[in-house]
């Protein structure tokens, strides 16, 4: 193959929406938030409560949309295109990082869909060399809709356009998720400290996330949230290396037990829902 075929094929990149979760790129941090929830139709509204009721927390599900706007991907040998002390990082792309696909107006994918995406061609190959981080930018809006069923109940919980859901025997009604703070209350931004999220172990690597604006530059406050930049930091055998060998870069969004976090009252009903972390792989090809 000539370089210029390389050159062609690398920026291709592939959305494989597979079904595993190891690797969060977080949308909001409550408590046992990597928690997958009982498999659906399987427990009752007590035993929900005892685990995960009232202000214990949330579980996760597979949704049955998970629409958001990817803005761009890059890799980075050897510093993290998030830098600086708590509370106060900013962002580094230029000076560290190659990116691996860029769209000015991003590219509108439904991790639920079942299908592969192709985004748009880079400019190249990145240089040869080994990268221990990679990144993404998405945008801070995510088209959802998912369902749960309790043994006990006889219709399944279904959302509704506002975020909540309710038992009506109705379909999923898809809902917008809109992320302007890690925290619960956006008005504790003020500490800086809801902007930011991680490093956070994932078992084969760290997590951490920034919301930023149009330019990839720290927000200023929640309403100047526009987008949100994850980043993953592999561990040794898991970093990304590229060659002259190499043709592509495939990534997959994971969203098994992982896209749709579900809410739940004091007794064991689910009331509402959220989005909830993505999971992503890179592999080299």
């Amino acid at each position: 193959m000539n370089f210029l075929s390389k050159k062609t094929n690398f920026g291709k990149l592939l959305f494989l929406l597979a079904f595993i979760s190891s690797l969060c790129i977080p949308t909001r941090s409550v408590a046992n938030e990597n928690s997958a929830c009982p498999t659906s139709g399987t427990k009752t509204k007590a035993q929900i409560n005892t685990t995960f009721g009232g202000n214990q927390g949330a579980c996760m599900v597979t949704p049955e949309k998970y629409e958001l706007k990817i803005f761009e991907l890059g890799l980075c040998k050897t510093t993290s295109p998030i830098v600086g002390n708590a509370q106060t990082k900013t962002v580094n792309i230029e000076d560290n990082c190659v990116k691996t696909m860029e769209s000015l107006n991003g590219v509108t994918v439904d991790l639920a869909g079942g299908s592969n995406v192709q985004l748009p061609a880079a400019i190249g190959r990145p240089p040869v060399g080994t990268y221990d981080y990679a990144y993404i930018v998405v945008g801070k809006s995510f088209g959802i809709k998912g369902s749960y069923k309790l043994s006990d109940v006889t219709n399944t919980y279904t959302s509704l356009s506002n975020g909540n859901l309710d038992a009506s025997g109705d379909a999923s009604v898809a809902h917008t998720d809109n992320l302007s703070s890690f925290g619960d209350d956006p008005n504790l931004w003020a500490d800086g400290g809801d902007a930011e999220y991680g490093p956070q172990s994932m078992g084969t690597g760290n997590v951490s996330a920034l919301l930023v604006n149009n330019s990839n530059e720290r927000a200023a406050n929640a309403l100047a949230v526009t987008r949100l930049l994850g980043v993953f930091s592999a561990n040794s055998g898991n970093k990304v290396t590229i060659d002259d060998s190499s043709n592509g870069l495939q990534v997959e969004l994971k969203i098994k037990d992982a896209g749709y976090m579900l809410f739940f009252d004091n007794s064991g009903v689910p009331t509402n829902a959220g989005s909830g972390p993505f999971v992503p792989e890179f592999t080299v090809f």
